[in-house]
């Protein structure tokens, strides 16, 4: 019973640090798109 839910506490731990992962990536390539965008708006 104890592995059981052991396997399965670590299957949850790796769904959220993907999750936590794709996030932060996401937030990332966001950031850098906004600078890139103020960037060739204030070279015109």
């Amino acid at each position: 019973e104890y592995i059981k839910f052991f396997q399965y506490g670590k299957a949850m731990v790796f769904m959220l640090v993907v999750l936590a992962t794709v996030l932060i990536i996401d937030w990332i390539s966001t950031k850098i798109r906004d600078r890139y965008i103020v960037q060739r708006q204030s070279g015109k």
